[in-house]
């Protein structure tokens, strides 16, 4: 029987328990904050590939590019930086957005491989010219574009397209529904995508083509995710699109 590494003595028993689960089986962590839920995924990481699992097969999901950041450099103290480097990891909105670069014209972008990611000031700069193209001056004064962005956002996190929302139950939902179509199509005339739209349109690409999720598992062992209770519905669902690998939250 191969020898555990050194480093598992550094971990309490459950910790290490989790870390050195079977490669073949699904796990969850469920702890409270400051118990070390991001330090098993490190460990995790780190025992895959000491294990035999290439780098490469291993996914790594976050909610930050700091976060990222800083697991790689921790995977790095524990096996090196060739293999730290070659991890797959990333924030859920960089893997959509390399989606979307790679098959966007599947849901309507016309340069999918120059799509040029907004931040929310941008955005906001961007509903600001729809607001003052297709509202009047009166409703304009009655919803700011954050405002607007936001309710936007919220639609498109449960999945819902312009023309499919439920009865606006304010007047700002009212008015960011008139917005909510212009907005699209400037943005999809200026080739960028909001954040919302990095979850989004990737669960709509692969619904619409199931076979480009059956062509992303090919290569993939596992799918590790930080902070999962922190994710919402349509972030699961992405990730459920990755589900063949076997996997720890």
């Amino acid at each position: 029987m191969q020898a555990l590494p050194d480093y598992l003595d550094r971990l309490n028993p459950a910790q290490r328990a989790a870390v050195t689960t079977p490669l073949d089986r699904h796990g969850a962590i469920v702890a409270g904050a400051g118990t070390g839920k991001t330090r098993v995924l490190v460990y995790r990481m780190a025992y895959l590939i000491q294990n035999g699992i290439h780098p490469s097969r291993i996914v790594a999901v976050t909610f930050t590019n700091k976060a990222a950041r800083e697991m790689r450099e921790r995977v790095r103290t524990l096996v090196g930086e060739d293999q730290a480097q070659a991890l797959r990891m990333g924030t859920f909105h960089s893997i959509g957005l390399k989606m979307l670069r790679r098959y966007g014209n599947i849901v309507g972008l016309r340069k999918p491989e120059t799509l040029r990611p907004l931040d929310p000031e941008d955005a906001s700069a961007l509903l600001r010219r729809v607001i003052k193209a297709h509202l009047s001056a009166d409703e304009a004064d009655a919803i700011k574009p954050a405002e607007a962005l936001g309710i936007i956002t919220r639609w498109k996190d449960k999945g819902l397209l312009p023309g499919k929302l439920p009865d606006p139950p304010t007047i700002e939902h009212a008015l960011a529904e008139k917005l909510y179509a212009p907005y699209e199509q400037e943005k999809t005339q200026s080739n960028c995508v909001d954040f919302a739209d990095m979850i989004f349109m990737p669960v709509r690409l692969l619904s619409a083509r199931p076979e480009i999720a059956q062509k992303m598992h090919q290569g993939l062992s596992q799918l590790l995710i930080d902070e999962f209770q922190d994710t919402n519905p349509l972030q699961m669902k992405l990730m459920n699109y990755s589900r063949q690998p076997y996997g720890m939250a």
